[in-house]
């Protein structure tokens, strides 16, 4: 929290972006101001196509199951 303004600020950090996408929380988003389109909200519709972008090119990570190890 900033003191001066007393604004909160939320920051997107690896393990959220590991855990749910942005499209999916610009999706949500959508739902509760009533069914609003993706793309009406331009600049985090940009940053949610451009992450998509980005995880289709990075490597997943391999899964170890537990019968495995």
């Amino acid at each position: 929290m900033d003191q001066i303004s007393k604004k909160i600020t939320y920051s997107w950090g690896p393990r959220s972006e590991k855990e749910i996408s942005k499209q999916e929380v610009l999706k949500f988003v959508c739902k509760v101001y009533k069914d609003r389109l993706p793309n009406s909200w331009v600049n985090q519709h940009k940053m949610a196509q451009q992450q998509g972008y980005e995880n289709h090119r990075r490597p997943l990570p391999k899964i170890i199951l537990r019968s495995e190890i």
